[in-house]
């Protein structure tokens, strides 16, 4: 029961979030096309536009179009976000590492009778020690948390697991989600570029295109808000993928180790009710809660917190 109004939550707060975003895209997008048609009748004839019904769509389009067509030709949308997050094709020794990781993620997924999407390794070249899923079938790995995990036993078992929880915001369609609010703010992005070039400059008209923007950003500023505030729900339903699919034992092991590294960075009440992730240590109870391990075999029972 909890686990389902959780999901309606987390369903409200996102149609919520993709609302705003669209509505700040498309009124700012609006104010580009009308001046680009400006520009456009000196030299040729655009009176058909000159409808409202025609122009508004035509609006509705230039904003809604890429997102519509980068979220449903894989393809493109995957280069897309590749490129953006500076995501690379795994090297020679790299894929061979990864392809070990997808044979024990295979052998989990047949043991546990769960399906997996046809998941695509990328890599992102940076000390961080992290790991993120995103497009529509993409987990990327840092070099950071490769080289960091290469230093233990078992990290193989260690990288699955966090493979794991990245492929489970994709069979919880978080990436879905991710994505087409990625790609809906594209014109967005774009507009506000243009009026700071056309406008910025000017003296007066300057201030009122700040205004603009600013008033233009709160819906967006509210949709982040609101999907930082349930950030932590989405972590928790990933995890419960990854505990699924391997068992507890593996998945509340890797939390262990995140565990030892966890800090906090500061930033006072606000920043802690926002921060992304669950701390480590309580993953780790949620999962041994929901997923009870095995007698005493596995070792768990004596891990300690250093």
């Amino acid at each position: 029961m909890c686990s389902f109004v959780g999901f309606l939550a987390i369903s409200l707060v996102r149609a919520i979030n993709l609302l705003l975003a669209c509505v700040s895209s498309w009124i700012v997008t609006l104010p580009v096309v009308s001046f680009s048609l400006g520009a456009l009748s000196y030299f040729y004839d655009v009176s058909a536009i000159n409808n409202d019904i025609v122009f508004l769509s035509l609006v509705s389009l230039v904003t809604f179009g890429p997102a519509i067509i980068s979220f449903f030709i894989f393809p493109i949308g995957n280069w897309i976000m590749d490129h953006q997050l500076g995501c690379r094709r795994p090297s020679k020794r790299e894929s061979d590492l990864l392809n070990q990781i997808r044979t024990t993620l295979l052998a989990a997924s047949k043991k546990n009778n769960i399906r997996l999407p046809n998941i695509i390794f990328r890599i992102q070249d940076t000390r961080e020690t992290n790991a993120y899923a995103y497009g529509s079938n993409r987990v990327a790995f840092t070099t950071g948390m490769l080289r960091e995990y290469a230093k233990t036993e078992n990290q193989i078992e260690l990288l699955a697991a966090v493979a794991a929880h990245e492929i489970g915001h994709h069979k919880n369609g978080d990436c879905a989600f991710w994505a087409f609010g990625n790609y809906v703010l594209f014109p967005y992005k774009a507009s506000i570029y243009i009026l700071n070039m056309l406008f910025s400059w000017l003296p007066l008209i300057s201030y009122v295109n700040l205004a603009f923007i600013n008033l233009i950003n709160i819906p967006v500023h509210v949709a982040n808000f609101l999907d930082r505030s349930i950030s932590q729900f989405v972590e928790y339903r990933a995890d419960n993928v990854a505990a699924r699919l391997l068992g507890a034992k593996h998945f509340a092991d890797v939390l262990n180790s995140f565990a030892m590294a966890d800090e906090w960075s500061g930033g006072g009440v606000l920043a802690s009710m926002q921060r992304s992730h669950p701390a480590s240590e309580l993953r780790r109870d949620k999962v041994l809660k929901d997923f009870p391990p095995a007698p005493s075999s596995d070792g768990l029972a004596a891990q300690t917190v250093q």
